[in-house]
């Protein structure tokens, strides 16, 4: 029963991200990921931990899009920006700049999904087993 348990917790995991990767929006990795931990926690676990990450995502992306300096500071920490990147460069030279780091509105670097899945887990593990 604990194989089954944790194959269908596992491909439930899968099966919730890969569309996803399909599109572009998230790595393999975030899709083993959540495999991972489906193989851990099952499937209906795994179930809330993605519900819960993608509230913890909501609410990352709504406090970066209406100009929170926390979240602005931490998205571009996270996507290896450097501030520096931006004040440094003149409009003429904005083709330089997008050569070496991917545009923030670049459908294929939208969020990262790693950190917004460990709080997402966090949140399930201490809410239900604590």
């Amino acid at each position: 029963s604990g194989i089954l348990f944790s194959t269908i917790g596992s491909l439930t995991g899968f099966t919730l991200l890969v569309v996803f990767y399909g599109f572009g929006l998230v790595g393999a990795g975030d899709v083993k990921i959540l495999a991972a931990m489906g193989a851990w926690l099952g499937p209906i676990w795994i179930c809330f931990v993605f519900v819960a990450t993608s509230l913890c995502l909501g609410i990352w992306r709504f406090g970066q899009l209406s100009g929170f300096p926390l979240f602005a500071e931490h998205w571009s920490t996270c996507l290896g920006y450097q501030e520096s990147d931006f004040q440094s460069q003149d409009s003429n030279s904005e083709a330089s700049l997008l050569k070496g780091h991917q545009s923030l509105a670049d459908p294929q670097q939208v969020i990262p999904y790693a950190p917004n899945l460990c709080v997402g887990f966090l949140v399930i593990l201490f809410c239900f087993y604590v």
